[in-house]
């Protein structure tokens, strides 16, 4: 199952994790169209309004995870770029 590790660098602890993209490429997410991902995971953009963008993790078709990011808003943190 999915979970938000609050290490910095969880692979100090030891922890192992999926990488879904390895990627220094900037992707751009279009409409309906998912960002197809390893191991047959992909990430959705459900909503995007003023306060950021709501987006699911799925696997197969069911959502794993659900997420609200702002890239865009001032003074934005890595932790709100990112997935």
């Amino acid at each position: 199952m999915l979970q938000e590790s609050t290490d910095e660098n969880s692979l100090s602890d030891e922890q192992l994790e999926t990488i879904l993209i390895d990627s220094d490429d900037e992707i751009t997410i279009i409409g309906d169209t998912p960002l197809k991902l390893a191991e047959g995971y992909q990430l959705d953009i459900k909503l995007i309004d003023t306060n950021g963008m709501s987006l699911d993790l799925t696997k197969n078709g069911e959502v794993m995870d659900s997420e609200i990011r702002s890239p865009s808003k001032p003074g934005a943190t890595m932790a709100d770029k990112i997935y």
